[in-house]
């Protein structure tokens, strides 16, 4: 399905930014700061489109995904979905059934909370308490209703375990890639979240169905993230971005660094964009 995407007429080539939220824009409080929006305005006036690339439904990115001016699709549920703000879907992956009950199966007894995510709608067990407090807070539609690993859950995108006490959720991410051998893709996706989504589909790829889509050739594409989970959008950039506090595995990755959210890393970016930009016009 193509998508006809914001045409602009300021300078010769085309720009894309592909940013994270939560840890990249957004603050230990899923908060966006006033500066943030202001740095990403200042890049859209430049001529720059911007596309979110987020582990998030977009029930709870889309207040963000509005916030930054965002007006291409956005990579959605990990990689899962691509969908534009009006919740029209132009891409998806669903996880086969078995599988979905397979990795259930793996985590329901370690303790760590659990999320199904539907079609807009994220399951969870009636004793995830923080999943509960977290969906009400954003006012996004959850079902208490998943009272077994065998339940039939009908299409589900992505499974999401909560860790909240042992080392960030390294020790399920590892059983998880144990057990399933490369039969799904099982990435940290900070603050203690292991996501499982079906193989081969993550951000980067998302990213390559995205750029296929648009009617726009792109001469420059920036990512930045701050997670495992943003490793592989991260090596298909032009210009792959990580945020200092990142893993090392991320930082690796990196040609540049910029500070978290709370020490104003949006603008850090922004600045160092045009700053470049400039220069090359006058040296070019």
């Amino acid at each position: 399905m193509d998508f006809s995407g914001p045409r602009r007429s300021a300078g010769p080539f085309r720009r894309l930014l592909v940013t994270d939220l939560d840890g990249t824009l957004l603050d230990g409080k899923g908060s966006m700061s006033a500066v943030t929006v202001l740095a990403l305005e200042r890049l859209r006036s430049d001529g720059w489109d911007i596309s979110v690339a987020s582990g998030r439904i977009l029930g709870s990115a889309l207040p963000h995904i509005l916030a930054v001016g965002a007006e291409l699709p956005s990579i959605l549920y990990d990689g899962a979905r691509i969908m534009d703000r009006r919740g029209q879907v132009f891409w998806e992956a669903q996880m086969d059934g078995a599988l979905v009950e397979e990795v259930l199966r793996i985590g329901w007894e370690q303790g760590v909370e659990v999320q199904a995510m539907g079609d807009e709608l994220v399951f969870c067990r009636p004793q995830d308490l923080g999943t509960i407090e977290f969906f009400e807070s954003v006012d996004v539609p959850y079902s208490p209703s998943l009272a077994g690993p065998e339940a039939d859950l009908g299409r589900v995108f992505r499974v999401m375990f909560h860790d909240r006490s042992r080392s960030e959720g390294r020790e399920i991410s590892e059983m998880l890639k144990s057990a399933l051998d490369g039969r799904a893709e099982v990435v940290l996706a900070g603050n203690g979240f292991v996501d499982v989504l079906p193989p081969g589909v993550n951000k980067g790829s998302a990213l390559n169905r995205l750029l296929d889509m648009v009617e726009v050739k792109y001469d420059i594409v920036v990512a930045v993230g701050d997670n495992e989970n943003d490793m592989e959008l991260l090596r298909r950039a032009d210009v792959p971005v990580a945020i200092s506090s990142a893993p090392g595995d991320l930082l690796a990755l990196a040609s540049w660094t910029v500070p978290c959210p709370e020490m104003g890393g949006a603008d850090v970016l922004v600045d160092r964009l045009l700053k470049i930009e400039k220069e090359e016009y006058v040296n070019g």
